[in-house]
């Protein structure tokens, strides 16, 4: 994935297609864990939106469904959810559970990628 095809709104990640847009990630990538029965992450779905459309061009954002891919669950020691990973290069970074709003969660991206 090159700068030009940045998505200005989360990507669909999953155990098939995981790898792949990992390291093909021209951009840091930013994926979270969220399940549909989860509050935390129906709260926190629009500021990934948000977050997504204003960084488009600084950051990829992909979203994972942790029901539906148990693998990746286990792969990245999931324990809660919302959980959010930043990966740069291939390598995830830093990880975060639950940042609640869209400045933590900018916060914690920005300190990142600078």
């Amino acid at each position: 994935m090159t700068e030009k095809d940045v998505p200005t709104q989360p990507i669909v990640l999953h155990e098939t297609n995981f790898d792949r847009v990992l390291a093909e990630a021209e951009l840091p990538l930013v994926f979270e864990f969220w399940a549909a029965w989860c509050h935390h992450c129906s709260a926190l779905a629009p500021v990934i939106d948000e977050v997504a459309s204003e960084m488009a061009g600084q950051i990829i954002v992909g979203q994972i469904n942790a029901d539906m891919n148990r693998d990746l669950c286990r792969r990245f020691e999931v324990k809660g959810i919302p959980t959010l990973f930043l990966a740069k290069q291939g390598k995830v970074i830093d990880s975060i559970v639950n940042p609640g709003t869209k400045e933590a969660l900018v916060t914690w991206v920005k300190g990142l990628i600078a």
